[in-house]
């Protein structure tokens, strides 16, 4: 598997380091979220949709879990433990 999420992570926090905001700059982390497939756990990058209605002011939110590494490509493998 891949450490694009973690060079990733460590070039934003390089670069928001560099960065003036109205507050201390503390840290920044790329979500990913906990899925669980049967009994085998594992993390997973995604993306936000969010769905407009005509007329709704409510937006809907959804994720898309991704099969492959958003930033090289690479398949993200099959778990292979359980819990």
């Amino acid at each position: 598997m891949c450490d694009c999420i973690e060079k990733i992570e460590k070039r934003l926090d390089e670069r928001c380091k560099a960065q003036e905001f109205r507050k201390p700059y503390e840290s920044v982390e790329i979500e990913q979220a906990f899925v669980l497939d049967g009994t085998v756990m594992t993390t997973k990058t995604y993306s936000k949709a969010i769905i407009t209605l005509t007329g709704q002011k409510k937006k809907i939110e959804t994720n898309i879990m991704h099969s492959f590494c958003p930033f090289c490509g690479e398949k993200i493998a099959d778990p292979k433990s359980t819990i």
